[in-house]
């Protein structure tokens, strides 16, 4: 296969939808050797700040000098984005080998399953098969959907960690809190330690009563621990700092590194500072221009759109804000809506690039029942509502894109003589707020 061919046949699993259980990933781990079982890992599932909190873990770890690879879901503008090793994405050849490799497997396997493996099932083999093969140290791992029957959840990994639970995926996973609690905490393992962010009430409870069942340490982030520090030398250090805008961040950085000590990884003072400092990670309050200033965040969900609005008023106070605003069918829009709705000024909806996304006039239309004397306009294409959203900006306005990461591609590509002066194109290049 080229590598177009791989991606073909990769987005062609997209046909399969969402199939949670691991009878099929199994058989094709098993398939492919069971590639999985020779990965040390952290594996880490949650609501919100999964991917960030990975993305930390792997970029301390690759400070430290270990051989780090890197799977989260989604990607914003490249399939390679969710496989990476040392935050490198996985080469165009080595993509193109590992699907052209999996292909024959998962057409033996279509003839006697139930179903054939799903688009996140096939890439989560390949991830797991491109880290086993090219000796890396430590394999950090983001859930997809849930925990326990996410086809990530082959992993035996030293620690499972699970980030802040929200109200999300309830189709799926549950209508309440604990119902998803107990899917998240799913992917802790016996004996293996679990470490969690701050948790509501329901959720720890459902965390703590499964970790009580496996035998598995909990140790909670912001609360005294009686782990030994992952620093070399001296314990506790003060004065960090992280490039990642938001205070959610930090509360991402607390677990990550609470996560080292669980799994016993040493880390140096100094290297514990540089990592900190030289993190990127695009999509999340990520500045793309200054003037003017636009700020492009993938939240889509409520939690997160409710820390996003917290983080504008706090790190932009005073500045009057426009949002543009597209989002899938199954998210909760209406929850969304009412955030963005009594901090912003402007509104413009629109569709992401997604089948699956909502039709924007519904959401203005029900917008304008509760928002009256908001402006609010409705332009479906992405890059049209963008060059209009840009146009209507006074001097010291700000202009937040959000709602889903299907958003990203309007971004891709365009030139600082569009908007203003300071752009950083997608994915990788973020001004670093500190």
């Amino acid at each position: 296969m080229t590598y177009k061919q791989a991606v073909d046949f990769l987005e062609g699993r997209e046909r399969f939808g969402i199939r949670l259980g691991l009878d099929n990933m199994a058989r094709l781990c098993g398939r492919l050797g069971n590639p999985e079982r020779r990965l040390a890992s952290f594996h880490i599932a949650g609501t919100n700040g999964k991917g960030s909190t990975a993305r930390i873990i792997a970029t301390i770890l690759l400070k430290a000098g270990y051989r780090t690879g890197l799977y989260t879901s989604p990607h914003l503008l490249d399939t390679r984005e969710r496989i990476q090793i040392n935050n490198r994405l996985i080469s165009r050849a080595d993509f193109a080998s590992l699907i052209t490799e999996i292909e024959p497997v998962i057409t033996a396997l279509s003839r006697c399953l139930s179903h054939s493996p799903t688009y996140f099932g096939t890439i989560t083999a390949a991830a797991f098969l491109h880290f086993s093969r090219k000796n890396i140290d430590y394999a950090v791992v983001e859930v997809g959907m849930g925990g326990r029957l996410d086809a990530t959840n082959l992993l035996n990994p030293l620690v499972s960690i699970i980030t802040p639970i929200g109200l999300e995926h309830r189709h799926f996973l549950g209508k309440t809190l604990a119902a998803i609690a107990g899917e998240k905490a799913g992917i802790i393992k016996q004996g293996r330690p679990i470490v969690s962010a701050k948790q509501s009430l329901a959720a720890l409870r459902v965390i703590k009563a499964r970790a009580a069942e496996k035998k598995a340490s909990v140790y909670l982030a912001g609360s005294p621990s009686p782990l030994p520090s992952p620093l070399r030398g001296e314990g506790r250090v003060r004065g960090l700092t992280i490039s990642l805008p938001g205070q959610f961040q930090v509360e991402n950085a607390a677990v990550a590194c609470l996560a080292l000590r669980a799994a016993g990884v040493e880390v140096k003072e100094g290297v514990l500072r540089s990592a900190l400092k030289d993190i990127s990670w695009p999509g999340r309050l990520q500045v793309v221009s200054r003037k003017p200033l636009i700020i492009f965040d993938v939240s889509h969900n409520p939690p997160a759109v409710k820390t996003l609005v917290a983080n504008l008023a706090g790190l932009y106070p005073g500045r009057k804000t426009t949002f543009l605003f597209g989002v899938l069918e199954d998210k909760d829009y209406l929850s969304m809506l009412k955030y963005l709705g009594d901090y912003g000024e402007r509104f413009f909806f629109t569709r992401p690039y997604s089948n699956r996304a909502r039709e924007p006039r519904k959401l203005a239309d029900t917008f304008r029942r509760v928002y009256q004397k908001k402006e609010c306009r409705v332009i479906p294409e992405p890059k049209d509502a963008f060059r209009e959203a840009v146009k209507s900006l006074g001097k010291d306005d700000l202009l937040c894109i959000c709602g889903s990461f299907y958003l990203a591609p309007l971004l891709q590509n365009f030139k600082s003589s569009n908007v203003g002066e300071g752009l950083c194109p997608l994915p990788w290049a973020g001004i670093r707020l500190r």
